[in-house]
């Protein structure tokens, strides 16, 4: 629905730019049941959504999207925009490799309610893009060292750990291949819903509460937006 796009660009102006070559499809989108039983939660939200599939032209380059549009009884609309790719590039868990495959990684979101919930989507430049998957800890690996060394603690193997999203100021979410388990390295953050992990620096590695795993980490995602999407 062209609505639904326009709101979207009304929310996030910065994303698309008057060059792009933008082309919108209404589309109903099937999910694997493999995806269904894995994430029903995520599942539950995604079927009450507007679906579009967005295709963009840009510098030659085409990219295809999909918007899911939400809008409450007070008419206020919520949104994600999650980037479709068909390659990824490392071998990944076969959960998040069904979340990639289903709905894409987020690249975007946008919500008209104002709350003080705390929401893993915040502040983030993307959660789950096939593209953006990358191990180890890229530039914080000196950083994290350094601590480490200052507070005399072990470090961690970082090699295994697979960035699935990125804050804006540079904290990162992680999945470590070895365990299954999502850690976040946040140099800087107020959430609440975070604790050190065990024998690390503060200011490195927290557990996030309740979550274990991707699935844990997903299905609480779609729980703090169905708050919004009702």
């Amino acid at each position: 629905m062209k609505n639904n796009f326009l709101k979207f660009c009304s929310q996030i102006p910065w994303f698309f730019n008057e060059s792009d070559g933008i082309s919108i499809h209404d589309i109903e989108i099937t999910f694997s049941e493999d995806f269904t039983k894995l994430f029903p939660n995520l599942y539950q939200l995604l079927r009450t959504a507007d679906s579009d599939l967005v295709e963009l032209e840009r510098d030659k380059e085409i990219s295809k999207f999909y918007l899911f549009t939400w809008k409450n009884i007070n008419g206020e609309t919520s949104g994600w925009l999650c980037k479709i790719e068909e390659e990824i590039q490392f071998d990944i868990p076969n959960d998040l490799e069904i979340l990639i495959k289903n709905i894409g990684g987020i690249q975007e979101s946008y919500s008209e309610i104002l709350d003080d919930e705390q929401r893993f989507t915040d502040n983030q430049n993307f959660l789950f893009i096939a593209s953006e998957l990358r191990k180890d800890i890229g530039l914080w690996n000196e950083f994290y060292l350094d601590l480490c060394k200052e507070e005399n603690k072990i470090p961690i193997d970082t090699a295994n750990l697979l960035r699935i999203a990125e804050e804006a100021n540079g904290n990162e979410t992680f999945l470590d291949l070895n365990t299954s388990e999502v850690l976040l390295f946040a140099p800087d953050h107020d959430f609440e819903y975070v604790s050190i992990l065990k024998n690390q620096p503060e200011y490195t590695f927290y557990k996030i509460k309740k979550v274990s795993t991707i699935v844990d980490y997903t299905e609480i995602l779609a729980k703090q937006w169905m708050i919004v999407a009702q």
